[in-house]
């Protein structure tokens, strides 16, 4: 470790003499005065200080820097013409202070080396490695790869001893050509064959099926396990599928364990797997004989008789339905469906009664009522009310809280003292708005106490006519009505407007 006294120390020596290299020039130009420069060096680069700053302040010209030059790294030195000390050159006129150069480099013509400082691929997993080839060269082992002397299962096994050692994937397509892909393709597939090999189950003429790019064959089936993988190892030899196929098969196997609700009469074999698979594909196919292909798919690839069976069955009905929708598509008349909207199947049927100024007393408190019920708020009809008139309103919230709500009808509202002065009209325009006809909708079960805010039906004094009257003016102490109310004015129906742009949505939150 060099401290800052001696490193001071080496490097205040006698001036360095000039000479005609870069690094002459740059040790001169620092103010003027030499301080022990750089030796050993030819090479027109910038000069770092042992803190990382440059050693230049001033001095004769200097070519462009062609590199950076390290102090201490290789070929450099410390204090080459100073005086001894702790900062001069140590064994072998090497400096204490220099870079690590050890790293292995790949020049033209040389073979690439592998990173000893990235950890290789697979070193956490020791298991990978084949005991057999661990302590074999890798040179040799790059030589099997490279001249694919054996079959690819027995070479997959190489690779993860070669990446232990340091070789990664790049380094290895380089010196046997097996690309990354394929390397990725024969150590997959050779854990298949081996965990196929462990079972027991597959004789030994069936893996030979495999010897022969059977890495495309066999990579499909990795997320299944080994007793699926040795039953289809046995169904592929036999069929002699592709590697397409292969794919398929791997597939069904896997759809096949995920939908236990759906596979009834289909076993787990091989053959039962694909066609309860393509009988999903038949049941998805939007076109009759689309449809037929893949069920006649799934007959051949069925192995038991439950899932002919499930076959046999889903053909029958099938062709009943499609004989059904021929039938019923042979007329060519054309049935229109409407689906209601919510605001369409809302309303609520209400006794209709006399005008305000002939509606008496008793007319108002025989007024019949009535109950819906169904998904289309079917009612009937009291049997005592043939004659009674009745007007359909949407259900408005004020409408479907009313107990016993009746329709009073105004021939005009604006002719009506009550109605004119309850709604506050003052001017011409407001009362000109007022004009027309209008339904009067109360309930004749006044709940609770008066409400100041609200409208009610009275009787006037000494007369069978009913007027409005405010609750203010009804109510007497503690909220109780000074004059009985008949009924409870809910709100003032007025027909359409051309100009209104109120919707029914909006009407439904009154």
């Amino acid at each position: 470790m060099l401290h800052s006294h001696s490193l001071s120390s080496s490097l205040l020596g006698r001036p360095a003499p000039r000479s005609s290299s870069s690094s002459s020039h740059v040790a001169a130009s620092m103010g003027g005065r030499g301080r022990g420069g750089w030796s050993g060096s030819n090479d027109n680069g910038l000069i770092l200080g042992p803190n990382g700053g440059g050693m230049g302040r001033s001095g004769g010209p200097q070519g462009p820097p062609g590199r950076l030059i390290i102090p201490g790294g290789p070929g450099q030195s410390f204090g080459g013409q100073g005086g001894p000390g702790r900062g001069g050159p140590g064994p072998g006129g090497r400096s204490n202070l220099e870079i690590d150069d050890s790293v292995p480099s790949s020049g033209p013509g040389q073979l690439p080396q592998p990173n000893k400082y990235r950890p290789p691929p697979g070193f956490m997993n020791e298991a990978a490695q084949d005991p057999a080839f661990a302590q074999q060269d890798p040179q040799d082992m790059l030589g099997r790869l490279r001249a694919r002397a054996g079959p690819w299962h027995s070479l997959a096994k190489l690779l993860p001893v070669l990446y232990a050692k340091g070789f990664d994937t790049s380094t290895v397509a380089e010196l046997t050509g097996v690309n990354p892909v394929d390397q990725n393709l024969w150590v997959v597939a050779g854990t298949v064959y081996d965990s196929i090999v462990s079972t027991g189950k597959v004789a030994p003429q069936v893996l030979s099926f495999f010897d022969f790019n059977g890495e495309e064959l066999l990579y499909h089936f990795r997320f299944l396990p080994a007793e699926r993988r040795a039953a289809a190892a046995q169904y592929i030899a036999t069929n002699t599928l592709d590697a397409p196929a292969c794919e398929a098969l791997a597939r069904a196997m896997k759809e096949w364990e995920r939908r236990p609700g759906e596979r009834t009469g289909f076993s787990d074999s091989p053959g039962d797997c694909l066609a309860f698979k393509y009988l999903r594909d038949a049941v998805e196919c939007r076109f009759a004989e689309e449809a037929a292909q893949k069920l006649a798919t799934a007959f051949q690839a069925a192995d038991t008789e439950g899932a002919a069976a499930r076959l046999s069955e889903w053909r029958e009905n099938e062709l009943a339905a499609a004989e059904a929708a021929t039938t019923s598509f042979a007329s060519k008349a054309v049935l229109q469906v409407l689906r209601l909207q919510q605001d369409e199947l809302g309303f609520r049927p209400l006794p209709q009664v006399s005008h305000l100024p002939q509606l008496s007393v008793e007319e108002l408190q025989g007024a019949p009522t009535t109950s819906q019920e169904g998904a289309f708020g079917t009612f009937n009809m009291p049997a005592t009310s043939r004659d009674q008139k009745w007007v359909a309103l949407p259900q408005w919230k004020a409408l479907s809280l009313a107990r016993h709500p009746v329709a009073i009808p105004l021939i005009n509202c604006a002719a009506e003292p009550s109605v004119l002065a309850a709604s506050r009209a003052k001017t011409e325009e407001e009362k000109k708005r007022l004009t027309g006809a209008g339904l009067l909708v109360v309930d004749t079960i006044v709940p609770g106490p008066l409400d100041p805010n609200a409208f009610y039906l009275v009787k006037q004094h000494n007369e069978q006519r009913l007027a409005l009257a405010e609750g203010a003016k009804l109510a007497g102490e503690g909220g109780a009505a000074a004059v009985a109310p008949l009924a409870a004015v809910l709100f003032l129906c007025r027909p359409p407007n051309r100009e209104s742009t109120i919707t029914s949505s909006e009407l439904l939150q009154l």
